[in-house]
């Protein structure tokens, strides 16, 4: 009997509901559940694929193949509204996992003369 297990997308960013103002990075992170509620990182040895398209039409509006990196992938400032985050984890046998998230893009203005949400 062999049992494999295909690594979860643990953390991603911009994360589930997030408000983001203009540029990000966007970024994801792997792994499988560990002893104690700990994570054991699957960084390097799976992919996490990204697809941002616009929540009502679907329109792809970037494309990146590894956000599972120390420094993700740069993300110019989108056009206000809703989006969708496909993120597509790859592993080493092949195998795949896939989260859907949404996030809305504000103006980078918009905060001016605001302090920025924590």
């Amino acid at each position: 009997l062999t049992q494999t297990e295909v690594p979860n997308i643990e953390n991603t960013s911009p994360s589930q509901g997030a408000i983001v103002y203009g540029a990000f990075t966007a970024l994801a992170e792997s792994g499988l559940p560990g002893p104690d509620n700990s994570i054991v990182a699957t960084d390097k040895t799976s992919r996490i694929a990204l697809r941002i398209t616009r929540a009502a039409g679907g329109k792809t509006v970037l494309r990146a193949s590894n956000v599972d990196t120390t420094r993700g992938v740069s993300v110019k400032a989108l056009k206000p509204g809703t989006y969708k985050a496909i993120w597509t984890l790859n592993d080493a046998n092949g195998d795949t996992r896939t989260v859907t998230t949404r996030f809305i893009e504000r103006p980078a203005n918009a905060l001016k003369g605001r302090r920025r949400p924590a």
